[in-house]
C-alpha cells in the first residue's frame, strides 16, 4: 500500500515540471537564456554578442548535457527534461540510498517528495538540484560497493567524484561529509584501518584541491595584470611629465 501512495505522489509531484512550459523559478529564465547561447554555439544561428569558453569549472551540469538534448528535442523541452532529471535522482537516490542501508524502503522516498518543491526549486537552482541527487546516488552506490574488490570501489568513488565537481561543488562537499563519516564509524567499528580510509578519502580530496589550486593561479594572474597595467600607467605617466 505505501509504495502504491509513494507511486501516486510522485507522479503527482512532477506532473507540474512536465505540464508547465517555464517553471516557476526565481532563476529559471536565466537558465533558459543561457541554453539557447549555449545551444546555438558553432552554428549559423549562434549569437553574434557572446562568446563561449570552457574550463575546468563546477557547476556546469546543466551546461553539458542540455545543449546535447537540444540535438534531439528543442531548447525549452531539453531544459525541462533536465530538470525532471534532477528530481528524479533525488527521489530515486533517496530510496536507493535507504534500501541499501536497511534492506527495506520506508520513509526515505516520503521526505525527498515533501523537500522536492523547497526554496532551491524556488529560487532555481537546478544544478543544485541535479548535484544532490547525484550525491544520494553516489553514497548509496559507495554503501553497496563497500566490501567489494578495492579497484571497483576506487572506480566508482572516483567516477562521482568527477561528475559531481562538474555537476555542483556544494554536492561534493555533501558527498565528501557523509563519506567521510561513514569511514570514520568504520575505524570506530574496526572495519576497515586508518590508511586505507586515507586512500579511499584521498580521490574525494583532489577536484578540491585542484579547484583551490586554480582559484589561486587566476587570483595571482589577476594581480600580476593589475601590477603590470598600473606599471605600464606611470610610466606613460612620467614621460608626459618630462
Amino acid at each position: 500500500m505505501a509504495t502504491i501512495v509513494l507511486a501516486l505522489l510522485a507522479a503527482v509531484s512532477f506532473l507540474p515540471v512536465l505540464l508547465t512550459p517555464i517553471p516557476a523559478m526565481v532563476d529559471y529564465p536565466n537558465h533558459l537564456a543561457r541554453m539557447y547561447v549555449l545551444s546555438q554555439n558553432g552554428t549559423p544561428g549562434a549569437n553574434p554578442y557572446y562568446e563561449v569558453t570552457w574550463a575546468f569549472y563546477p557547476n556546469l551540469g546543466m551546461d553539458l548535457m542540455v545543449p546535447q538534448l537540444a540535438r534531439l528535442m528543442s531548447v525549452e523541452d531539453a531544459t525541462r527534461l533536465f530538470l525532471l532529471l534532477s528530481q528524479v535522482l533525488i527521489v530515486t537516490g533517496a530510496l536507493l540510498l535507504e534500501w541499501v542501508r536497511k534492506k527495506r524502503i520506508h520513509l526515505a522516498g516520503f521526505a525527498a517528495l515533501a523537500f522536492l518543491y523547497c526554496l532551491p526549486f524556488s529560487w532555481g537552482f537546478v544544478n543544485f538540484e541535479f548535484g544532490i541527487g547525484l550525491a544520494l546516488w553516489g553514497m548509496a552506490v559507495y554503501l553497496m560497493l563497500a566490501e567489494s574488490a578495492w579497484p571497483l570501489r576506487f572506480a566508482a568513488h572516483s567516477a562521482f567524484v568527477a561528475a559531481l565537481y562538474v555537476g555542483h561543488f556544494f554536492s561534493l562537499g555533501v558527498y565528501g561529509a557523509v563519506l567521510g563519516l561513514v569511514e570514520l564509524s568504520r575505524i570506530r567499528q574496526g572495519q576497515t584501518t586508518h590508511p586505507v580510509v586515507a586512500a579511499r578519502l584521498g580521490a574525494l580530496a583532489l577536484p578540491a584541491r585542484l579547484r583551490c589550486f586554480r582559484s589561486c593561479m587566476s587570483r595571482q594572474a589577476r594581480s600580476e595584470a593589475k601590477a603590470t597595467i598600473g606599471s605600464s600607467h606611470s610610466s606613460r605617466s612620467g614621460r608626459s611629465a618630462s
